[in-house]
């Protein structure tokens, strides 16, 4: 399946590729770059938030693009003081 890069840099994805990998509309994707012996790709998953430190995925907030859940910053707070 070829597909064109627009003059803002997207690309679009097909409804039906969309409903096979169910991404919903403005559903946040991590975008990876691999490289291979000199070969770039773009690997597209769904984002997939979780705590840095227990791999909760409930109550969390972000530090310094950190993400933690509320348990871990009151842990965390409590052994710095």
């Amino acid at each position: 399946m070829l597909k064109r890069v627009d003059k803002f840099g997207r690309i679009t994805i097909p409804r039906d590729v969309r409903h096979e990998l169910e991404i919903g509309e403005n559903e946040p994707m991590d975008m990876i770059i691999l490289e291979n012996n000199g070969y770039k790709q773009i690997l597209l998953k769904h984002y997939d938030s979780r705590c840095a430190v227990c791999g909760c995925k409930e109550n969390l907030d972000t530090f310094n693009d950190i993400v933690l859940c509320k348990d871990c910053i009151g842990q965390i707070k409590k052994e710095l003081n």
